[in-house]
């Protein structure tokens, strides 16, 4: 016998193909030696060490080297991903059998994945107890709250599974549908870009710099931070921020040139985010672009069918986005110094006083006074050197101090009074499931005196509540209501 050895490198050089590529059936493929023309050739009873497969799989499984064409195409392999268990393994047998034949490694990345432990650090078991199955989170939470709560961690880390950290998602989760909500509720067309206010250009800035961070990300294998980075710009920016400040401009009734622009803003926003949503939580994403998206522009049949969003480097300002984050920090401070002494947010205040010696506190002050003005609820706010006379209420930020005016009487009461009734007939509109597009007939009655001021905020109120007739003193109507403020007790009545 001549020894002969014959490497078979595909089942195409065998003569026949067996059932089963195993033991026992390959033994059974057998042939005479062509070199010595009288031994038999068969498999030789050493097994190769298993991990030799998996270390050759990134170009056998391309069909190299019968084929070039895939390997010429997709090797070496952009990403790999597996558990730090494998290091000694398929990593190891990966590296060495490339490095051999290639003279170089079969990936550009590597990520291990970490493990998901219990919320104590132990590793789960049906035996120990701390194992929950998938099926129960996502009959609880459902799987795009699941998946999200996954991805918003880095992949690398140990998961510590708690399911205080799940229900946290899913709350967020609810803000994100409602301000969805609002857009689909409020918002009757793409809008336009004309007439843009400094809210509209702020988002707009914040919308594309988050898409080109997000990018970055993604494309540096740190998908978590866009998935954490997109889900701060819908709770913060978005919903608690921006939808508060355009509120007004959306209404059924307003009929400003800038309604548009805040259509446009709104759209173009909700547009570029269930975009970026799609890899992250699918279904929402899907969801939201055909009952918000679609019905406002006509589109592609599925979210997942466009590309990623590009950024519109034009529309970033970043000194709008400086400026706004003053604002905002003022507004929360405000609120704060409200808080202190028990001082509602709808209660107007005569001034809001800031005391710093940053020079970008007074010029965020000066470009957005109007938005500060409207979301500190105040007359009057401005730049000062020193607390002046009178009674404040003071909360220390890190670039000084903020100071609201606490002293309530005359016209600012007046207000206050109304903005509470205003509350009282929206919450009562909701309570009896009102369309937000039905107009209603409003009746209000109180003492003389009150009369009159109710009849002096005629147009406020009707704008506010969506009124298509108003009348005080004489009640009409199927809803009652009414208000108890500061002694005065105002009754309320309404109907289709």
């Amino acid at each position: 016998i001549c020894q002969n050895v014959k490497v078979i490198g595909s089942r195409a050089e065998l003569p026949m193909v067996p059932k089963d590529f195993h033991k026992p059936y390959i033994d059974e493929i057998q042939w005479a030696c062509k070199k010595c023309n009288k031994g038999t050739m068969k498999r030789v009873p050493d097994v190769l060490d298993v991990w030799f497969d998996s270390g050759v799989a990134t170009w056998a499984s391309l069909g190299y080297p019968r084929s070039k064409n895939l390997f010429k195409k997709m090797w070496p392999a952009d990403f790999v991903l597996e558990g730090p268990d494998q290091i000694r393994g398929w990593w190891n047998s990966l590296m060495i059998t490339s490095v051999i034949t290639f003279d170089r490694r079969p990936f550009e990345n590597v990520l291990f994945h970490g493990f998901v432990l219990d919320a104590h650090g132990i590793k789960m078991s049906k035996s120990k107890g701390n194992f929950v199955e998938p099926e129960k989170l996502i009959e609880k939470y459902g799987r795009d709250a699941t998946r999200f709560y996954f991805l918003s961690g880095a992949p690398w880390e140990d998961y510590y599974f708690k399911w205080e950290d799940l229900d946290d998602v899913a709350k967020s989760f609810v803000v994100i549908r409602n301000t969805f909500n609002f857009i689909k509720t409020y918002v009757t067309s793409a809008g336009n870009s004309r007439n843009l206010e400094l809210e509209d250009r702020w988002l707009l800035s914040k919308l594309n710099s988050l898409v080109e961070n997000c990018t970055s990300y993604c494309k540096s294998y740190n998908a978590q931070k866009a998935a954490s980075e997109i889900t701060d710009f819908i709770l913060n920016d978005f919903s608690r921020w921006y939808v508060k400040l355009i509120r007004d401009r959306v209404w059924v009734t307003y009929e400003g040139k800038d309604k548009y622009s805040a259509f446009y803003t709104l759209f173009t926003a909700a547009e570029a985010l269930v975009k970026l949503l799609s890899p992250f939580t699918p279904l929402l994403a899907e969801q939201t672009y055909q009952t918000t998206v679609r019905p406002l522009k006509a589109g592609k049949e599925s979210v997942h069918m466009y590309d990623w969003p590009k950024a519109d480097k034009k529309s970033i300002d970043k000194k709008l986005e400086e400026d706004m984050l003053i604002a905002k920090q003022i507004v929360e401070a405000a609120s704060a110094a409200r808080n202190q002494v028990n001082l509602k947010l709808r209660w107007p205040v005569k001034e809001v006083l800031i005391i710093s010696p940053n020079k970008k506190v007074n010029s965020s002050v000066q470009q957005l006074k109007e938005i500060l003005l409207n979301a500190c609820n105040a007359k009057e706010i401005k730049v000062v050197k020193k607390s002046p006379k009178g009674e404040f209420s003071s909360v220390d930020v890190a670039f000084g101090k903020v100071l609201v005016n606490k002293t309530i009487d005359g016209k600012l009461l007046e207000e206050a009074m109304i903005r509470e009734l205003i509350r009282a007939i929206q919450e009562s509109r909701k309570r009896n499931k009102f369309n937000v597009n039905e107009l209603i007939s409003l009746s209000l009655n109180s003492d003389d005196k009150t009369n009159k001021i109710l009849g002096s905020y005629k147009k406020l109120l009707m704008k506010e509540v969506g009124a298509r007739k108003f009348t005080v003193g004489k009640l009409h109507g199927k809803y009652k209501g009414q208000l108890e403020f500061e002694g005065k007790q105002v009754e309320i009545m309404f109907d289709k």
